[in-house]
């Protein structure tokens, strides 16, 4: 649950965050490699252009090193509404973190102008805790070791 931490002009604010996996249940750990689902619920309290809206999230691990960010427009995501209540949904097509505990921290902002910086509407560090078990990332009857984050990739003896 959010802390009084957070900051930003609060023109919408993130009311509760929870995860969902591939049913559509929500749980409290996560497997390497499964889809998952994360949940923003918000609270719009004044107008926002959806055109300018920004919403990153950066997760640490437990020795508070970043080693992911999701951000909307390096995606290239944009949005056509922000209604008065809704979610935000952040789909995880194939959960890649090892075994571990990894804090997420969220910034929403609105992008005013070009030439102007990102007006901050809400922030919150700690705002979540990912708890990651060990999974069979591979498919390969092995589980993948703890710590770190899985990296796609074929190895070939030639």
């Amino acid at each position: 649950m959010k802390e009084l931490t957070e900051k930003g002009n609060q023109k919408l604010s993130i009311l509760n965050i929870f995860v969902k996996n591939k049913d559509e249940v929500v749980v409290g750990e996560m497997h390497s490699g499964e889809y998952y689902k994360l949940i923003f619920e918000y609270q719009k309290q004044k107008d926002i252009d959806p055109k300018q809206l920004t919403i990153v999230l950066q997760f640490k691990n437990e020795n508070d090193e970043l080693v992911t960010t999701i951000a909307t427009d390096e995606l290239g995501t944009k949005f056509s509404e922000v209604k008065e209540k809704g979610t935000i949904e952040v789909e995880i097509p194939r959960l890649q973190f090892r075994e571990g505990r990894y804090s997420m921290q969220y910034m929403i902002s609105e992008k005013l102008s070009f030439n102007t910086p990102h007006q901050v509407v809400d922030y919150l560090q700690d705002a979540f805790t990912l708890t990651v078990i060990r999974g069979d990332y591979w498919h390969s009857g092995v589980l993948n070791r703890p710590k770190g984050f899985i990296q796609e990739a074929s190895i070939q003896l030639l």
